[in-house]
């Protein structure tokens, strides 16, 4: 067996781990290198002989790459795809690829796409962004001039060539340039322009509304053609976006000539058979002409609301004309000066992915909800697909930043599942409450959002549907929230012999209960927000002293075994999609708190030791990230806040170090260019806070300096300026000496922030 596919399998054995009760996973004992005395190594810099020009609104899209972050191994897959969509579109037009007809969703294309593989097997108009969970894939078509009646039509695909892609468009040529391909993406509307290499009979175009990622999951799909018009009805449930309630997807399809025939696929016969109309299978639509075009309109409630979308799809030069201009004014936000190309690239490609989930969900004043009901919605806009375990951390405080009215939408949005569903949810998908992964981020990001001072939420509303489950598990149902949570308040942890994630929980917990102290301080409630902020002390329960780490705890207040410390995923998941080492720097909202109980000598020197002996510094191949990585582990969110916790020591000097390392090892220009999945932006944004300068103290109004970047850059706020500047920055030049203090208000007023920084010794 190759090592290749020895490491498969050894991915294979974790993620199967993962869906039961899992084996802890522990590492060799390899003695580390000597690294006392370890300097980054930055590279060189390039004589590109004048300065580049500062980056304006015309040149930004020029460095977004929407191919970095689509491919890597195990772990080190960024579960990014290159395909077209609006900012937070509900349409994600794109390629799902293959291996030949391998295009197993076991440890990779969560997104459809993988870099790596040679073969297309059609372009769907759903996607997720960077999750670790694959689904949607729904509505796929595929151009073809081949005969694809040899072999099962799941199987069908095209080997694909001159991929590029831009935000909100995608283009390939398949098999070889028999088929070149164009999409171009609307919020609820996409345009597929494809050319054949000559007109004739043999100009195919595969719709197939029974399409998913995994092939399974629509439960009822129609379709039928009338002269030039495509329309689809299609019912799905997922294995991740329809946990609680399946979706039925509308879909009007305008093309752009009448096709010369129509056939469906019959299994039974394995045939094409002519027909008008189909159910359950693909449709098989024959063109005469060279250039085929197809106008798509989708829609979460009605065909008629599809048609109507459809409209939006006017011309693939005007379609693409503005959902550019939404890119370029949303990414033209943040502008910089300074930097080289690989770090514009790098930045303005983070920047670009931060946008790209959730899903926008509403048409017309109306969404879906929860509930499966239409409801009228008078402002904003409605999202799902909310990510919020791995995005509270990064991305919605960043929201709250530059996009205030995108993080108002997502807290909206929020407020509505909860009336619609009864509880706020914390991974929302489609129309279905998904429980994935643990804690109550959604409090935390209430809480952050009042104290930063956040208007147009109702944080009242929201107190009110969080209040039910703040002090008692959720009734048996679709949602699983704060399972446990009595014995939580009484014993002041959660006991590890009565439940499972017990201390990866309770640190969870302590963060959200700070969440519910800013939120209820917010809004008058003295009494309540003391209480909570008591209760957010609860990480310090199960801190062991004599261990120096947080520890598992049976309900007698005895310490529970704990086998290794480097263990991911050790017994049920005592420490959720991490370890002991992962977890130790975890109280997000507390890292004074951290300083004083570890004591400042101990948390200094446990920090070094963190960072010292992680791989990621280490790597000569981008393959070595494919494993979790016992100490510093960039590929998953549980740890990637640690550094910051070296300002709460008063050491910026290793802060920049330790952030330059990062930004050069884990982030690259390529397709394995992130160090794991992306995870809705979640890693992107980390990678853009560290860029400007900044990083946010969750469930706080408070930022912590990071080394910037770029010598300037420029941020527009809602009704402010703020500015950073930096001078000198670059690679090598990003020690921290002294920095401007964030100020604890930005309403209506410019701010400028100056860095001293000096070049790393």
């Amino acid at each position: 067996m190759s090592s290749s596919h020895s490491l498969r399998a050894l991915l294979l054995g974790l993620v199967l781990a993962g869906c039961s009760e899992p084996e802890s996973v522990s590492f060799p004992d390899i003695a580390p290198a000597d690294l006392g005395d370890w300097q980054p190594d930055f590279g060189e810099e390039s004589d590109l002989g004048e300065p580049l020009e500062p980056v304006t609104p015309d040149t930004m899209l020029d460095y977004v790459d929407p191919f970095i972050g689509t491919g890597g191994l195990g772990f080190a897959y960024g579960g990014l795809t290159p395909a077209a969509q609006a900012p937070l579109g509900m349409v994600r037009v794109g390629p799902d690829t293959s291996e030949g007809s391998n295009y197993s969703t076991l440890i990779d294309r969560f997104s459809g796409y993988r870099a790596q593989d040679p073969n297309t097997r059609g372009f769907s108009h759903l996607h997720f962004v960077g999750t670790g969970v694959a689904d949607y894939g729904n509505l796929r078509v595929l151009p073809t001039t081949r005969e694809v009646s040899e072999r099962p039509y799941r199987s069908w695909y095209a080997t694909h060539q001159n991929q590029a892609a831009g935000p909100g468009w995608y283009r390939s040529e398949l098999d070889e340039g028999e088929v070149g391909v164009e999409l171009v993406a609307g919020i609820r509307s996409a345009i597929h322009h494809y050319t054949f290499g000559e007109a004739g009979e043999d100009n195919i175009v595969l719709i197939d509304p029974t399409s998913s990622l995994k092939d399974s999951g629509v439960e009822a799909a129609t379709w039928s053609v009338d002269g030039t018009t495509f329309e689809t009805e299609l019912t799905y449930r997922g294995s991740y976006v329809g946990r609680t309630r399946p979706f039925t997807l509308w879909a009007s399809i305008e093309l752009s000539e009448t096709p010369e025939s129509v056939e469906i696929w019959d299994d039974e016969a394995s045939q094409w058979s002519a027909v008008a109309s189909g159910v359950d299978a693909p449709a098989r639509l024959v063109f005469s002409g060279d250039e085929v075009v197809l106008k798509v309109g989708i829609s979460f409630q009605s065909m008629e609301q599809a048609r109507e979308n459809r409209l939006e799809a006017t011309s693939r030069d005007e379609l693409l004309e503005t959902t550019e201009s939404a890119w370029k004014e949303l990414l033209s936000r943040v502008l910089v000066e300074g930097g080289e190309e690989l770090e514009r690239t790098l930045f303005y490609t983070a920047l670009y992915n931060c946008f790209r989930m959730p899903t926008r969900l509403d048409e017309a004043g109306r969404y879906r909800g929860l509930n499966g009901e239409l409801h009228e919605l008078t402002e904003g806009r409605y999202f799902t697909d909310l990510s919020l375990w791995d995005t509270y951390r990064t991305l919605h405080p960043l929201w709250t930043l530059i996009a205030p009215e995108a993080q108002r939408d997502a807290l909206n949005s929020l407020i509505r599942m909860g009336e619609d569903g009864g509880f706020i949810p914390r991974w929302p998908a489609a129309l279905s409450y998904t429980s994935g992964m643990e804690g109550e981020p959604a409090m935390v990001m209430f809480g952050e959002s009042a104290a930063k001072g956040l208007d147009g939420v109702d944080y009242q509303r929201a107190w009110e549907l969080f209040e039910p489950v703040a002090d008692a598990s959720a009734p048996e149902g679709g949602y699983d929230a704060r399972r446990g949570v009595e014995r939580y308040a009484e014993l002041g942890w959660i006991p590890a012999d009565e439940f499972s994630s017990a201390a990866s929980n309770t640190l969870e917990w302590s963060v959200a209960d700070y969440g519910l102290a800013q939120l209820t301080n917010h809004l008058g409630l003295t009494e309540e927000s003391a209480r909570f902020r008591e209760r957010a002390d609860s990480w310090k329960n199960i801190y062991r002293e004599d261990e120096g780490f947080f520890w598992p705890r049976n309900a007698d207040g005895s310490w529970a075994e704990l086998r290794s410390k480097t263990a991911y995923n050790e017994r049920s998941g005592i420490f959720v999609e991490g370890s002991a080492w992962h977890y130790r720097f975890y109280p997000l909202h507390d890292p004074e708190g951290l300083r004083d109980l570890m004591g400042a000598e101990t948390m200094e020197a446990a920090l070094d030791e963190f960072f010292e002996e992680s791989r990621l510094f280490e790597i000569t191949e981008r393959t070595q990230l494919a494993l979790p990585d016992p100490y510093y582990w960039h590929s998953n969110q549980p740890s990637i806040h640690s550094v910051s916790h070296y300002a709460a020591l008063g050491r910026l000097d290793k802060l920049s170090e330790w952030t330059r390392a990062i930004q050069y090892s884990a982030y690259t220009p390529t397709p394995d260019g992130l160090p794991g999945n992306d995870d809705g932006g979640t890693m992107s944004a980390w990678f853009v806070w560290s860029a400007i300068g900044l990083y946010p103290v969750v469930g706080t109004n408070s930022y912590v300096p990071m080394p910037p970047l770029f010598p300037k850059i420029t941020i527009r706020l809602e009704d402010s300026t703020l500015v950073i500047e930096a001078p000198g920055a670059s690679r090598t030049v990003g020690k921290l000496v002294a920095a401007d203090p964030f100020p604890e208000t930005t309403a209506g007023q410019d701010i400028n922030l100056v860095y001293t920084l000096e070049a790393f010794d």
